[in-house]
């Protein structure tokens, strides 16, 4: 029986419904990535977050669910209208910076010092923070190629490998630099010089949000013409003046909401299931979750679940450094204040979860010889994560994404790095999940106001990954608790 609603489900594909409503729901789409691009970066708490916020909370009630929120509180970071400034003692120009540390310079956000050259041989090896103790240190940075075959575990033989791909600087980011170190050390400033990176793609990059208010600031240089200023301002003992032009705003407020959709089947009524994305971003990719929750909730107040399910939207991943210690993520800080609704010892049990985030996103070819960075009409690779050879399985036979015949699955249990994104916490509290968390190179790109973010989503791809989580939260309403592990 299961095998043949599987089947049935598999079959039901975007294309063979309704051509009417098939129109209705892709004008939906585009019209939810036309906000998300209207409104472009939405840091933690800020004004465009906090509408996209109150439009989520809005579209569920028009639905007609009962909207709950819990709110935190923190210290957030004015991101500035021009960007950070390196000025060069004896120099006429400032050397041109790609983008800062976010939340870097809690203590001090504008520094003079010496500028000491700690540059390394080999970027993978430690820096000696010493020599640049009370100055400002010049350190390098390498956006390293990624083999995403070797990288991520898998279940079985992806049934097509990954293609060759470039550096990710969210990944290189967080490996490579270390401002707490340096802090340590004595040094003032930090400033990164990127290598294996074009100036488009190292311009403005959000990275590494995860840090938790670094005392000292940090920025980076993409250009080689900034990168031989400094050296040479180094060798020659000068002096400079690193300026961060941000404002921290005390006690600002952020929500997250949640919606619980209560479960036709009494016998599973002691049973959850979490459905879960993020809704701070910096782009229309980062973070565009919310289209599939929004769309799954009109089918869920239209046909109850069996198991009771929550549709949660969770605010803080782009500074969960500041809300919880590591390795936790925003998604903990709900976790740990609702145990009632999942962890099985004061209340509900979650036996199954999922997390979306990251859809449709389109590809960039990278050129280092001729300094580009240019979009294509291909689609990033996505990466999809089971917890659970069921899992697995269940998500090779009901998914039709970015690319509609290549489902490659992987094992979150495996791999050289932790699975990212918001469904990692859903991973380590034990509930089995299916989460997508695709990160192309420009990911945590904060793209200028010149700039139409429709251009990063393929809104057809989006649909048929939105459809194909349908497809399997549809498949695991109909399957016992048992059958996730």
């Amino acid at each position: 029986m299961r095998a043949f609603f599987l089947g049935l489900l598999a079959a039901t594909t975007f294309v063979a419904a309704d051509h009417g409503k098939a129109d209705a729901d892709l004008a939906w789409f585009q019209s939810e990535i036309d906000l998300l691009a209207k409104l472009q970066a939405r840091l933690t708490g800020s004004p465009t977050h906090n509408i996209l916020i109150a439009h989520i909370e809005s579209s569920l009630k028009a639905i007609g669910f009962f909207v709950q929120s819990d709110t935190i509180s923190f210290s957030y970071n004015d991101p500035p209208v021009v960007q950070p400034i390196l000025a060069v003692h004896g120099q006429l120009q400032s050397i041109q910076l790609a983008g800062a540390i976010p939340y870097s310079g809690t203590n001090l956000s504008t520094v003079t010092g010496k500028l000491v050259n700690v540059m390394t041989t080999n970027s993978s090896a430690a820096t000696d923070w010493a020599p640049a103790k009370g100055a400002i240190a010049i350190a390098n940075l390498t956006n390293t190629a990624l083999n995403f075959n070797t990288l991520f575990g898998t279940w079985s033989t992806l049934p097509v490998p990954f293609p060759a791909a470039i550096g990710v600087p969210a990944v290189s980011a967080v490996g490579g630099t270390n401002l707490a170190a340096a802090a340590d050390a004595g040094v003032r400033g930090v400033v990164y010089v990127w290598d294996g990176i074009s100036t488009e793609l190292a311009d403005a990059q959000y990275i590494p949000f995860q840090e938790s208010n670094p005392a000292i600031p940090g920025v980076f240089v993409a250009t080689s013409k900034a990168a031989e200023q400094l050296v040479a301002a180094a060798a020659s003992g000068s002096t400079g003046t690193l300026s961060l032009p941000e404002v921290r705003i005390p006690n600002v407020h952020s929500r997250t909401l949640y919606v619980v959709v209560p479960g036709t089947d009494k016998s599973l009524r002691n049973e959850t299931a979490i459905l879960s994305t993020h809704t701070d971003g910096v782009n229309a990719l980062e973070e565009n979750g919310h289209i599939a929750l929004l769309h799954y909730a009109k089918q869920l107040k239209a046909h109850p679940p069996r198991r009771t399910t929550i549709l949660l939207f969770v605010t803080g991943h782009m500074h969960y450094g500041q809300l919880v210690p590591a390795p936790q993520r925003a998604t903990n800080v709900w976790l740990s204040a609702h145990p009632e609704l999942w962890n099985g010892t004061v209340g509900k049990t979650a036996v199954f979860g999922s997390c979306v985030e990251h859809l449709g996103g389109v590809k960039f070819v990278e050129n280092l010889s001729k300094n580009t960075y240019t979009i294509t009409d291909a689609l990033e690779p996505e990466w999809l994560f089971a917890s659970s050879s069921s899992l697995a399985s269940l998500t090779q036979e009901l998914w039709s994404g970015v690319e509609p015949n290549i489902t490659r699955v992987l094992n979150p249990n495996t791999g050289q790095i932790p699975q990212s994104g918001e469904g990692r916490p859903l991973l380590v509290a034990g509930i089995p999940e299916v989460s997508l968390v695709t990160s192309p190179p420009w990911l945590l790109k904060i793209y200028g106001k010149d700039f139409d973010e429709r251009k990063l989503i393929n809104t057809e791809a989006l649909a048929r990954q939105v459809l194909s989580f349908e497809r399997i939260w549809d498949a695991a309403d109909q399957m016992g608790a048992s059958e996730f592990k």
